[in-house]
């Protein structure tokens, strides 16, 4: 009897409906977007001080004499995607007095050639830059960046055979850097 009652007892069990579950497991993503964006930080200017001409009398006289060359201080390019930096300026440097036909010999100039190079955007290689010859070169692009940058100016005297005005010269080169499609 003990056996035909365990038996009732465990077809019972088997046999009953099923209750309802305690608990329940469902799945669900978290999704987030990063703009792209770049930056640059504390691009400064440029001086290169007084240039060097040549002082002695004759043919070469009060032309260029020597290279004059200026590494900025490093500033910050970040930029999280594929990106591309350009230089770009004015043809040259513009002298503070203007050149006048007609009272200044020939063979003086207002204005002045240069050119402007990153020299660590890329790792190695060629770097973006800018000359009065040129215009602008290795307008490449380059994965994401993140580093302290610095920027080189130069006054070549072989690509400035005509004689300076005396006074200052300027020119305002831009730095773009942007996300590259």
């Amino acid at each position: 009897m003990k056996k035909m009652i365990l038996a009732s007892a465990a077809a019972m069990l088997v046999a009953s409906p099923a209750f309802a579950a305690n608990s329940a497991t469902d799945q669900f993503q978290i999704n987030a977007q990063i703009p792209e964006t770049c930056t640059m930080q504390n691009v400064s200017d440029v001086n290169l001080g007084a240039l060097n001409i040549s002082t002695t009398a004759g043919n070469g006289a009060l032309l260029l004499s020597s290279d004059a060359t200026l590494n900025t201080n490093q500033f910050w390019v970040s930029c999280n995607k594929q990106n591309q930096m350009t230089l770009s300026g004015p043809a040259t440097l513009q002298g503070s007095r203007a050149f006048q036909a007609g009272v200044d010999d020939a063979g003086f100039t207002d204005k002045l050639n240069y050119r402007v190079e990153a020299l660590n955007y890329f790792t190695s290689g060629s770097q973006p830059s800018y000359s009065s010859a040129n215009g602008a070169q290795n307008q490449t692009s380059r994965g994401p960046v993140h580093r302290q940058v610095r920027l080189a100016a130069k006054v070549l005297s072989s690509e400035n055979t005509l004689r300076p005005l005396a006074g200052n010269y300027t020119g305002t080169v831009t730095v773009t850097v942007q996300t590259a499609l």
